[in-house]
């Protein structure tokens, strides 16, 4: 048993392989991925996730389905508003939330190729659905960068973009 699951999805999407005639393939959230997620966090569990369109994959892509997006909204606690949020790629603690930690912090969102580090091109805006609240939020365009929610059941985080894509490894030592 695991403290915490950590999902990292990097830049996985759902994707259109081959001519475009295949079935859409690689979602962030399989039906399958989605029971697991449901049932552990059901059980009490915690959830940490991250990807550059882990609420597009649910909410705003190809093929998405009403239990896609009921997923999202009812285990994850999130909706997409956009999937191109930052223009600038920073993200800041500083928010409505941020009395609730011990300190604010601003990130940088690699979005450049890099011997040791892969570009992000786009990253998810989310919304906190219910009586979830928003983490840390882009700073030019103020949207959601995460959502995180605990109940009776279990905790969630969800971040809009890639985790291991903070360029500072010292702002990714949490």
């Amino acid at each position: 048993d695991a403290d915490v699951v950590d999902l990292i999805l990097g830049k996985q999407r759902a994707t259109r392989v081959g001519r475009g005639v295949a079935d859409v393939r690689y979602r962030c959230f399989s039906p399958e991925l989605q029971r697991a997620v449901s049932n552990y966090i059901a059980s009490g569990g915690a959830l940490f996730t991250s990807g550059a369109y882990v609420a597009t994959d649910l909410c705003g892509s190809e093929g998405v389905t009403a239990a896609d997006v009921e997923f999202a909204k009812r285990v994850l606690r999130v909706e997409l508003v956009e999937n191109m949020a930052t223009r600038t790629f920073t993200a800041t603690t500083r928010s409505r939330s941020a009395a609730r930690l011990a300190t604010s912090r601003d990130y940088t969102i690699c979005d450049e190729y890099r011997p040791d580090m892969y570009a992000v091109n786009s990253v998810d805006g989310l919304a906190a659905v219910g009586s979830a609240t928003e983490l840390m939020h882009y700073t030019d365009s103020r949207l959601a960068a995460a959502v995180g929610y605990r109940d009776e059941c279990g905790a969630r985080v969800v971040m809009g973009f890639p985790f291991e894509a903070i360029t500072d490894a010292g702002g990714r030592d949490v």
